[in-house]
């Protein structure tokens, strides 16, 4: 069970040949996987972890370069950016934390930023307006936060690709307005769904 399910996304995360289900869920900070049992028929969940607390965000990339996808997390309520790494049999290491900094964190990806050859880490986090990442050294040991902008209001996505085909990945992001149902945001414009 994923109470209060904020994410998914799809990777073969136990090297079978078909693609697994990720799900990082908020209410039970939870961050979960369901083997695919082929055909799309899936397995129970099984923990990763339960220390994502707030948990929003939930991707899969090959951090420390071993040949199998690693587990990354965004939790908001301990604006925390973590990872887990994949031990090659369907089981995870414990959370380690790659930074405690990302205020209200909400979106994590992984893209290679530095042209070395291995995923760097981007997160978004709205209670700090941050677009930031995070480089790898390839062993899946990380930076400190390098802030891209603090302009990004109530940053609450983000990703990359090469948008301008000069080969190197840029990075987007999305914002959303924090203000409640009912309330006045900014120049007297009144929000009706948050």
């Amino acid at each position: 069970m994923a109470n209060g399910a904020y994410s998914v996304y799809a990777a073969d995360l136990d090297l079978d040949g078909d693609l697994d289900v990720l799900s990082a869920s908020t209410d039970d900070n939870k961050i979960a996987w369901y083997p695919n049992n082929g055909g799309g028929s899936f397995t129970a969940p099984l923990v990763i972890s339960t220390a994502a607390r707030g948990a929003q965000s939930v991707y899969a990339a090959d951090l420390d370069l071993d040949g199998d996808p690693d587990v990354l997390s965004a939790s908001y309520t301990d604006n925390k950016i973590a990872w887990y790494r994949n031990n090659g049999n369907g089981t995870f290491s414990t959370q380690m934390n790659i930074s405690t900094v990302a205020k209200g964190a909400s979106s994590v990806f992984a893209a290679d930023l530095d042209g070395d050859g291995d995923f760097d880490v981007l997160s978004a986090s709205p209670y700090d307006n941050k677009i930031a990442w995070y480089r790898n050294d390839g062993n899946g040991t990380f930076s400190a936060q390098n802030i891209i902008t603090t302009a990004a209001n109530s940053a609450r996505s983000v990703y990359a690709a090469d948008l301008d085909g000069d080969g190197d990945n840029d990075v987007l992001s999305a914002t959303a307005s924090l203000c409640f149902v009912g309330t006045t945001c900014g120049k007297n414009k009144t929000k009706t769904a948050w």
